[in-house]
C-alpha cells in the first residue's frame, strides 16, 4: 500500500503506520532517506566527566555509580531574607510575556506588594519587570495586617478619658 493510500483510506492519520516503522523516513522535500543513511535510537550512554560517587560496600561492582550534585545547605528560616516588591507601574499595553511574569510573581493591582524569598529564580523574574516594580530586601514578610498596620497614619489625636453622659 502506498502512503497517499494509506491517509486515504485512515482519514490522513499515519500515527499508526510511522509507530510501526514502514514509512521511511524522508529528508527535505519529501525524498526517502536511504537505508544506510536511517536513523536507528542509541542507547544513552553516561558522560565521563560527570562527577561519581564512590561506590557503597554493599553496591554490586557491575552496578553503575550513582551520580553526586553539589548541594548548598538549607538555609534556615532566621538567616532567610525576602524580595518585598511593590508593583508602581501598570502593566496595561505591556506584552503577554511581561504581564505573564508580573502574575508569577503574583502582582496583580498597583502598588500591591508581595514578598519571596531571596531566590535566582525570583531575582529572574525580578530583572524582567525591572522597569514596573520597586524592591527591597528585608529579613521576613510581612503579614497583610502588617502591611496595612504601616500603611495606617497617626489619627492625629487620642481619647484619654471618655466623656461620660
Amino acid at each position: 500500500m502506498r502512503c497517499t493510500e494509506f491517509l486515504f483510506r485512515t482519514g490522513g492519520s499515519t500515527f499508526g503506520l510511522l509507530d510501526a516503522g514502514r514509512l521511511p523516513e524522508r529528508r527535505r522535500r519529501g525524498h526517502p532517506v536511504p537505508e544506510t543513511e536511517q536513523r536507528h535510537p542509541t542507547p544513552i550512554r553516561p558522560r565521563a566527566n560527570r562527577p561519581h560517587a564512590p561506590p557503597s560496600p554493599g553496591a554490586d561492582a557491575q552496578s553503575p555509580p550513582r551520580l553526586v550534585y553539589a548541594t548548598y545547605p538549607p538555609r534556615l528560616p532566621r538567616e532567610m531574607s525576602y524580595f518585598r516588591i511593590t508593583l508602581r507601574r501598570s502593566a496595561i499595553g505591556l506584552p503577554q510575556r511581561t504581564r505573564g511574569v508580573l502574575a508569577a510573581l503574583g502582582l496583580r493591582r498597583r502598588t500591591q506588594t508581595v514578598f519571596h524569598p531571596v531566590d535566582a529564580q525570583f531575582a529572574g523574574m525580578i530583572m524582567r519587570v525591572k522597569e514596573l516594580v520597586d524592591v527591597e530586601e528585608t529579613d521576613r514578610a510581612l503579614t497583610t495586617r502588617e502591611l496595612r498596620d504601616a500603611r495606617r497614619p497617626d489619627p492625629g489625636f487620642w481619647i484619654e478619658r471618655a466623656v461620660p453622659r
